[in-house]
């Protein structure tokens, strides 16, 4: 639906902006208007004016804070981290970021790239525990509890990582409750994961691990396109994710094809069923 200035709806994009949402987040709502991620919100040429489209009259305000939601939905946003001393660090793929038994110095969060977080054992084999995806942070767990890393973290491709002193981020955390809220709510959702996996693991049924994996990699919009629901996840990520041989993977996932649970088309696996 198309409300333009005749039906009252046309508005200043300042007293938006005001009306709406708070004053340290307008310029980065901007930013993200001028992309039009939001199938709801296109900003017109003149750029005292917003234009709402695909929203009506009652719910317009709640559309915006579903936007606002979506723009910020990762654990710090980056304009918060700079602001409070962070600093950006390039990683070539292959390069460890930090080590298993290591000492935690820094909070890390994924601006661009892929990472994977790891152990590995004494025959050279890897155990992936998550693919990091951008926007995402990783090995969080000793900025709690003052232990060493319990995996490693490995860019699978060159990379950019936001880093920021342990001690800093932590005063983060006292300064803002919302926020450290936030981080237990996502330990939270890492330690139910890693119960989910035990779980199939421990059946020893390759097509309940790799299943019960993809069925929650949809659920969370995780390691799949969200335009078209490809699975961006190697059959070889999936054997170290799930304990299994990248033969077997290959094998079940073959199977879940021909049985409807999955498509693979040209070597490319889309998770487009239920």
């Amino acid at each position: 639906m198309f409300l333009n200035g005749t039906q009252g709806y046309k508005c200043k994009a300042s007293s938006f902006m005001r009306s709406i949402i708070p004053l340290p987040l307008r310029n980065a709502v901007i930013a993200k208007l001028n992309t039009g991620l939001h199938p709801a919100f296109r900003l017109v040429k003149n750029m005292t004016t917003i234009m709402f489209f695909e929203a009506t009259i009652m719910g317009w305000r709640r559309n915006c804070w579903q936007f606002c939601y979506q723009i910020f939905d990762m654990p710090v946003d980056i304009d918060l981290l700079l602001a409070w001393g962070a600093t950006y660090k390039k990683v070539a793929q292959g390069e460890t970021i930090f080590t298993e038994g290591n000492h935690c110095s820094f909070y890390y969060q994924l601006e661009s790239g892929l990472v994977k977080w790891i152990n590995v054992d004494e025959d050279g084999k890897e155990f992936i525990h998550t693919i990091v995806e951008p926007g995402e942070s990783f090995g969080i767990m000793p900025l709690f509890d003052d232990e060493p890393y319990a995996a490693s973290a490995v860019a699978e491709k060159d990379s950019i990582v936001l880093r920021l002193h342990k001690p800093v981020f932590l005063d983060l955390l006292r300064d803002s409750p919302q926020l450290h809220f936030k981080f237990t709510r996502l330990l939270a959702e890492q330690v139910r994961f890693k119960l989910l996996l035990l779980k199939t693991i421990s059946c020893q049924n390759p097509h309940i691990c790799i299943a019960t994996l993809l069925h929650y990699l949809k659920k969370h919009k995780k390691n799949i396109c969200q335009d078209c629901s490809q699975l961006k996840l190697t059959r070889q990520q999936i054997a170290g994710m799930t304990g299994l041989r990248v033969e077997t993977v290959i094998r079940t996932m073959r199977h879940m094809h021909d049985d409807g649970e999955l498509l693979i088309t040209k070597g490319k696996v889309f998770c487009v069923y239920d």
